[in-house]
């Protein structure tokens, strides 16, 4: 999510910064599930026990599947390297989006985590023990036992998102927030072998016309992506979903 410094919210839902449309193969290294806790709004005590397991898996499986991209990256390069060829600037762009946008995740999440914890602590000081949270530790995140995917050089990876140019905060009208319009447009897109977002188009309407504007325009004038990975070689990816979420809080 994404906060205004006038009070306004507009999100990305599902994954934020994400969009991805997998090539005709399994990815070489599965991302992984999304995790389930909101944290908007503040979560309480019980929300937050029952959701920090999910967190944990999420950061373990979150550090697996950014280590099977960095192996896979040293592998191409290593292929390049062998066959006297310069490296590929768009598939290592595409490689190293996905490994920081992935750290940006895992990082997040578990600082969420943190500060919701530490408020609770406050908003319950002095009730029985029993009810705070305890933080994560990263020995926990650590002995989790999950999958582990060897890197390759014949990398099948989604598109995904460049940075955090799915902001959209600055394209909420002015005139929606006055007269309290909010509500999430559901936007379908395709991303070229080059990354460049096509044929952009609103799939579900938010119920106002001025949101549903704003939406394309900040597709159209803002979104980047970097291409899919099919064996290592930057391809089409149609089939693109996202929605955007305006709201006033």
């Amino acid at each position: 999510m994404i906060r205004s410094a006038l009070g306004l919210a507009v999100v990305l839902a599902a994954m934020p910064s994400v969009a991805m449309a997998l090539p005709s193969d399994p990815p070489t290294c599965p991302a992984p599930a999304w995790y389930k806790l909101d944290f908007f709004p503040r979560p309480s005590a019980q929300t937050l026990k029952a959701g920090r397991p999910d967190i944990i898996a999420f950061a373990a499986r979150s550090d697996a599947f950014v280590a099977c991209l960095k192996e896979s990256l040293t592998l191409l390069r290593a292929r390049w390297a062998q066959a006297g060829q310069s490296p590929n600037a768009t598939v290592e762009a595409a490689v190293e989006n996905a490994i920081a946008n992935w750290t940006f995740y895992r990082e997040r999440a578990v600082d969420q985590f943190e500060d919701a914890v530490t408020t609770q602590s406050q908003t319950v000081a002095g009730v029985q023990a029993n009810s705070a949270v305890s933080p994560i530790e990263p020995r926990e995140i650590a002995a989790l036992a999950v999958p582990a995917f060897p890197g390759s050089a014949d990398l099948n990876l989604p598109s995904y998102a460049m940075g955090r140019t799915r902001d959209c905060s600055s394209y909420y009208p002015d005139d929606s927030r006055r007269a309290n319009e909010s509500g999430q447009v559901t936007v379908g897109y395709d991303v070229g072998a080059d990354g460049a977002i096509l044929n952009p188009h609103i799939t579900t309407s938010a119920g106002f016309q001025r949101l549903d504007d704003a939406a394309m325009a900040c597709v159209t004038a803002k979104w980047r992506s970097l291409p899919a990975l099919h064996a290592g070689i930057p391809s089409a990816s149609p089939g693109h979903e996202a929605v955007i979420r305006f709201s006033i809080w």
